[in-house]
């Protein structure tokens, strides 16, 4: 824990985690590969990213389909498969966006856990490492 002197409240100290790293398998339409599950420890203050760099906000890159949840006690939480920005990855192609996953995390610790799913070509996966990072105020690119 960590002592912000402007809001005079003690934090949980904000550490990027390595969700995944990248994972882009050979897998026919409908395969799906998933991250292992991690903790992430959250304070519920600013937005939480899922970003391709330890240390700034870039897009994620996955084929073709993302899910993301996050499991709080009992509580589950989850943003349903969807595409991305969709761009050519050598003979692929693959989504890519700057996830927000802010609104699935509960104060205190969540266990996240990335799905992957193909839709179409050939491969499956994390075209990219996936961190999980915070940043106090929104990010847009």
């Amino acid at each position: 824990m960590i002592y912000n002197p402007t809001t005079k409240r003690l934090v949980f100290n904000d550490s990027t985690k390595l969700l995944t790293a990248a994972n882009w398998v050979t897998g026919g339409t409908g395969a799906e590969i998933s991250s292992s599950p991690i903790e992430y420890v959250w304070d519920g203050q600013g937005y939480v990213y899922l970003t391709s760099s330890k240390t700034t906000y870039s897009t994620i890159q996955f084929d073709d389909l993302l899910q993301v949840q996050a499991v709080h006690g009992e509580t589950v939480r989850t943003i349903a498969f969807h595409l991305g920005e969709r761009i050519a990855q050598g003979e692929e192609t693959v989504s890519r966006e700057l996830t927000n996953i802010t609104s699935i995390l509960r104060s205190g610790k969540n266990t996240i856990t990335l799905t992957a799913k193909n839709q179409d070509g050939t491969k499956v996966g994390f075209v990219t490492s996936v961190y999980v990072k915070r940043n106090m105020t929104a990010v847009s690119l």
